[in-house]
């Protein structure tokens, strides 16, 4: 039975694959590894893959030491959706890993189903990471998040397995939802998932979804979406974990925290700098702030100029912290020479 980080292996392939087919997201990629996102094509219009299953998850294996690489495969019966189209009426896909609205529908309409939806393909996602947990296929799920969390705790341990950490079973349980309004997004998955590996390079590409994110300006509802979700729901349970975040995803972050759900950001703050260590130790997000190369100008314009979260009268106190090595935030810019950064710090320190 697969550890719960390679499940969340898994879980950030169909993030990101469905994040392509929904919203258009592009990926650069090295070495026939992900390296990063970029953007977002304008006008993009919506594939629908209709058939995410364990079976269509195929597997490549990268490098001599044999890493996994999953990819979400078997587009046959995948639809893009066209402007004054109606939707495809035909069942698709397998049955067993339908989900509940469109199992409901054919029963109800013998031969014609029009729920299909985005949300249809997050419940396939939530089946195969059911299915990787539990060795079962998902059946009839409560509508009670803590009730679909216990049971599938319950499924896990009858599987022989340890305990799903409590955001890998969350996040399941949330693509599982019996109601397709209350499913996580593909962006959701990703943002959380990216989470799993704070290497060097997961840190890149959760840095680069967030700066890509900031930019993707044709749909503020499902930015602000997957904003105050992350900050919500999943960076409390990081939190708790010491995730380690790196500069450029904590200024992004909060960035977008004060623009799209401000009444979190003095928590934000917090939760971001828990897995601080090393020379980072009792860092805070003006430590994170001040260490944002000058090449990252579009990241400190989002903070100074678009969000204003540096100038937040309930942060103000946070300025003049030091870090485990006697450091203020100042003087980081400065060491760094980023001399306009470094007075806008101490301007704010004193």
């Amino acid at each position: 039975m697969f550890p719960d980080t390679l499940t969340w292996t898994f879980a950030e392939a169909l993030g990101s694959a469905l994040s392509r087919c929904h919203y258009g997201l592009e990926a650069t990629r090295e070495g026939g590894s992900l390296r990063g996102y970029i953007g977002f094509p304008s006008g993009w219009r919506t594939i629908l893959h209709r058939d995410v299953k364990p079976g269509n998850v195929l597997i490549a294996f990268r490098n001599e030491e044999l890493d996994l690489v999953p990819k979400l495969g078997d587009f046959g019966t995948s639809f893009q959706l066209q402007d004054g189209d109606a939707l495809p009426t035909s069942h698709a896909g397998t049955r067993v890993y339908w989900a509940p609205e469109i199992a409901e529908e054919a029963q109800q309409y013998e031969g014609r189903i029009t729920k299909w939806s985005s949300k249809g393909d997050i419940w396939g996602v939530g089946a195969v990471l059911h299915r990787i947990l539990t060795k079962e296929i998902p059946r009839t799920q409560a509508a009670n998040l803590t009730a679909r969390i216990d049971k599938l705790q319950s499924l896990a341990a009858g599987a022989g397995r340890e305990p799903i950490s409590p955001l890998l079973a969350q996040v399941t349980a949330e693509c599982l939802d019996p109601d397709p309004e209350r499913r996580l997004s593909a962006l959701s998955v990703l943002a959380v998932a990216a989470k799993s590996d704070t290497g060097p390079n997961g840190i890149h590409r959760s840095a680069s979804f967030w700066r890509t994110l900031a930019r993707f300006t044709d749909d503020v509802a499902v930015v602000s979406s997957v904003v105050a979700h992350f900050v919500t729901e999943h960076l409390p349970l990081l939190a708790d974990l010491a995730t380690l975040f790196g500069p450029e995803e904590v200024v992004l972050i909060m960035s977008l925290c004060k623009m799209h759900c401000p009444a979190k950001l003095s928590t934000c703050h917090m939760q971001l700098c828990r897995g601080f260590d090393g020379n980072m130790t009792c860092s805070t997000v003006f430590h994170a702030l001040a260490g944002i190369g000058q090449d990252c100008f579009d990241i400190l314009q989002l903070a100074w100029d678009e969000s204003k979260w540096p100038q937040e009268k309930d942060l103000l106190h946070v300025t003049i912290r030091k870090n485990s090595l006697g450091l203020l935030p100042s003087a980081i810019a400065a060491l760094r020479g980023n001399m306009d950064l470094c007075l806008k710090l101490t301007q704010l320190d004193s």
